[in-house]
């Protein structure tokens, strides 16, 4: 299964979930539809020991955590207001 497909799977089950994505993929185009698909944050795996933690802060704090803005701003991962 993958990110996406179970990212759908928890959001059927638990529709007020709030899911964050740790994922091996770090294409920006992947985390866009991670984040179509329904999920709040998204960490790639290589920075998990360090962002995940921010991760579910950001996301229980009601914003959305990933890399595509922190791209932007030539950081690994971050929060955003998206």
């Amino acid at each position: 299964m993958s990110d996406i497909e179970a990212v759908h799977s928890i959001l059927a089950a638990a529709p007020g979930a709030q899911v964050v994505v740790i994922s091996l993929d770090d294409d920006p185009a992947y985390e866009i539809r991670a984040f179509a698909s329904g999920d709040r944050g998204y960490v790639h795996a290589e920075s998990a020991s360090r962002d995940v933690a921010a991760a579910v802060r950001a996301v229980a704090g009601g914003a959305r955590f990933g890399l595509v803005q922190a791209r932007s701003r030539g950081l690994r991962s971050t929060r955003c207001d998206c």
